[in-house]
């Protein structure tokens, strides 16, 4: 609730390029539709202009914040009322739009990441609504849709890293020298960033602006500096090439790093019917080896690179079924997940959507991560579809005892519950198992559930836990444990899904392992992974 009797003000904000003018703001296209141009000159707004559309209709509900500027409007009424408010913010242009007035901007003239990051900045972590298309429960955030974490403000970490691509929605952090912080709430939409908060345009609307600029200009916390060497590509051209480039080493099979993840594949066991046309040929296949039978398909239909474009840009829908029998079309275009070089700069997809990644950023995470990376030698083939038929073999081999789905309650207030590890070592070793190595969801749910377990056996963790892990200890003799003891092991073993598609794990599933191979080792914890045969 607000603190003061200001009005709620509702709108989307964007943020032009360096060099912006007022004449480059509105499309080309719709210049003509402009109704009227005001110009603002006011201490709390600001200076700018005001573009206003009015084709006729209904009155929109936010003509009385435009007669704050231009008190002359009348707005008659259509649903295509539009408005673009521009102000000159810290030597840069910032528009705030409102009905379809954000349909009217220039495209080429809008920072792309303005929304994202800004909405990383503003949020208070422990109000988060949202992280990009995923719902988060007020208490909760993460930890109940994932069954991986606690309710504290760090568990917005334990997301997979991909979902912070768009920006987060939640409730502004309170800052008391700024009132509309209070009870503002912000949310990223693509490069926009939509604000609703308790404020007088005429008096404090400059002020507004400026504090949500100086917040976009801020670093990033460091578990989301990452954000920093992905950059969103807007390029029509490139999107269309990269794409091409997919496509063409597809039909080629000359692809190594592409994967086919359904969204939230934890509870799809098998696929009832894969693409229309093609269901014989790709029925009840596991998730995890969709991507080699994808190519297979590819090679034996002799298909042009052409006609796998055509396939993957197209209208064509996975059928899958769940454990309760509830049916879910998915489409293949959202469900690729890739990673290729091209013209000798490094891009990732996932969800649809093409990143460009910074190369020394990528150079560096594969040299810290390849320096935790056990040998697959080490380890017999595994042969399997899923982990627990795997089970037997890692005994037998090791001597290691099967501590799988033994769990535990957190005395801090919530009701998850979290487990130990799939194996413990005499030791001292944590190991933590999962078949698929190119489905950044698990492979989040996998690392994650290996920070949790962690950080509740070290200086900050509980010494109930540490009794529950002893009574394994015992049963075999080994030495027991202590908390905060170091020297100890946390072990992540990924079992391959495919045997050619991808060879690595996918870009952002490498993030969310070196987040918490970080923070285990604070915690005094040695990590290690390794990425198992078929």
């Amino acid at each position: 609730m607000s603190t003061n009797k200001d009005p709620s003000f509702n709108c989307s904000i964007f943020l032009h390029k360096k060099g912006v003018h007022l004449s480059d703001i509105i499309d080309e296209n719709n210049t003509a539709e402009i109704s009227s141009e005001i110009e603002i000159h006011g201490a709390g707004s600001g200076v700018g202009k005001l573009f206003e559309f009015n084709p006729s209709g209904k009155k929109p509900d936010w003509e009385s914040t435009i007669k704050l500027f231009d008190p002359q409007v009348d707005l008659s009424t259509s649903v295509n009322n539009s408005a673009v408010l521009t102000l000159f913010i810290r030597n840069r242009l910032m528009s705030l739009t409102f009905g379809y007035g954000s349909s009217k901007l220039n495209p080429n003239s809008i920072v792309s990441d303005f929304g994202r990051r800004a909405s990383l900045n503003l949020v208070d972590l422990n109000k988060v609504r949202g992280v990009s298309d995923i719902s988060i429960s007020d208490t909760t955030l993460l930890s109940k849709k994932n069954n991986i974490g606690t309710n504290s403000s760090r568990n917005i970490f334990n997301a997979n890293s991909s979902s912070f691509l768009k920006g987060i929605s939640g409730n502004s952090r309170k800052d008391w020298k700024y009132f509309y912080t209070i009870g503002a709430f912000f949310s990223s939409n693509g490069p926009s960033l939509k604000a609703s908060a308790y404020l007088n345009p005429e008096k404090s609307l400059k002020s507004f602006l400026i504090y949500i600029f100086d917040n976009y200009n801020q670093k990033l916390s460091p578990e989301l500096s990452f954000i920093d060497n992905i950059e969103p590509i807007n390029d029509n051209d490139l999107v269309t090439y990269l794409w091409k480039d997919v496509a063409n080493k597809i039909s080629t099979q000359k692809i190594n790093n592409f994967g086919i993840a359904y969204p939230d594949t934890t509870n799809f066991q098998h696929t009832e019917e894969q693409i229309t046309g093609y269901s014989q040929l790709l029925k009840n296949v596991n998730p995890g080896e969709m991507a080699d039978h994808f190519i297979t398909l590819c090679s034996n239909k002799h298909l042009s690179d052409v006609a796998v474009l055509k396939m993957l840009l197209g209208n064509k829908l996975f059928k899958i079924k769940d454990n309760s029998n509830n049916e879910l079309h998915v489409p293949l275009k959202k469900s690729i997940i890739a990673e290729i070089t091209y013209n000798n700069n490094e891009y990732t997809l996932f969800s649809g959507d093409w990143y460009k990644v910074n190369k020394k950023f990528l150079n560096t995470l594969n040299s810290e991560l390849n320096s935790i990376e056990e040998s697959s030698s080490l380890y017999p083939n595994h042969g399997q579809t899923n982990e627990k038929d795997y089970f037997p073999i890692l005994e037998k081999k090791f001597g290691w005892e099967n501590i799988d789905m033994k769990t535990y309650s957190p005395k801090n207030g919530t009701s998850d519950r979290i487990e130990v590890a799939d194996f413990v070592s005499c030791e001292h070793e944590f190991i933590h198992v999962k078949f698929g190595h190119s489905e950044s969801s698990k492979l989040s749910h996998l690392f994650f559930q290996g920070n949790n377990s962690g950080e509740l056996m070290s200086r900050y963790g509980e010494q109930s836990f540490i009794d529950k892990i002893n009574t394994f200890l015992e049963k075999n003799n080994w030495p027991i444990t202590e908390l905060a003891e170091h020297d100890r092991t946390i072990k992540f073993l990924i079992m391959k899904s495919s045997k050619s598609a991808r060879t690595d794990i996918p870009l952002f599933s490498k993030i969310s392992l070196q987040q918490v191979k970080r923070n285990l080792e604070l915690l005094d914890f040695k990590v290690t992974y390794v990425l198992i045969d078929k």
